[in-house]
């Protein structure tokens, strides 16, 4: 922005030819570097994005290992209470074989 202004200040004091193209090639320089600055930018943005995004699918496709045990322990408790029956008939029989004996 500078460079440009000071161009046009230079202009209305009549410059040489050669000085008008040293300030020209210096403007068009600037301007590069201005837009690679500002590619690199995008260009770590979209990365930063990137990574970002598979960081959030990994976080949302987390299972807590608590709920694995929730799963497990109701199967766990389904086979207790058929361990459970299954005690309770024994010493029913138990008891029914107590009182023939007796």
């Amino acid at each position: 922005y500078e460079l440009a202004t000071r161009l046009q200040e230079e202009e209305r004091g009549e410059l040489s030819i050669e000085e008008k193209s040293r300030l020209f090639v210096e403007l068009m320089d600037k301007r590069k570097k201005q837009f690679a600055r500002l590619k690199a930018k995008k260009i770590r943005i979209e990365e930063i994005q990137m990574l970002f995004n598979n960081t959030m699918k990994w976080i949302e496709a987390f299972v807590p290992m608590d709920t694995e045990l929730v799963k497990d322990s109701e199967k766990a408790a389904e086979g207790s209470e058929r361990a459970k029956e299954g005690i309770s008939k024994r010493r029913t029989s138990n008891l029914e074989q107590e009182d023939a004996k007796r």
